[in-house]
């Protein structure tokens, strides 16, 4: 683990740091997400405050489930890359010094 990290520690950094600050700027606008039918008067009047409440609640939760899959997808880009790079590296036998200790 400690060759793995020593290897990619700046690739694992700065993908953490793009992952933290694409949470961020998700989370900053998650509050006014809900607020998108409470801010309109004729969706009040229209279908009633009970049903704007819940097609509110509904909207975040699908919002939520949407980032969920995206910042999934995006953390297993360097994941997958660190592995790639495992495998060329056995591939072309640089690991084999590693191996051959006692």
């Amino acid at each position: 683990m400690s060759l793995v990290w020593r290897l990619h520690r700046v690739s694992i950094v700065f993908w953490s740091i793009g992952l933290l600050i694409l949470g961020v700027t998700y989370g900053s606008i998650f509050n006014t997400i809900g607020d998108i039918l409470k801010s309109n008067p004729t969706m009040q009047t229209v279908f009633g405050k009970g049903a704007v409440d819940a097609a509110n609640h509904q909207i975040l939760l699908n919002f939520l489930s949407i980032i969920v899959i995206v910042c999934i997808g995006l953390a297993v880009i360097p994941t997958v890359q660190i592995m790639n790079s495992l495998k060329s590296d056995q591939e072309k036998g640089y690991l084999e010094n590693i191996y051959a200790k006692k």
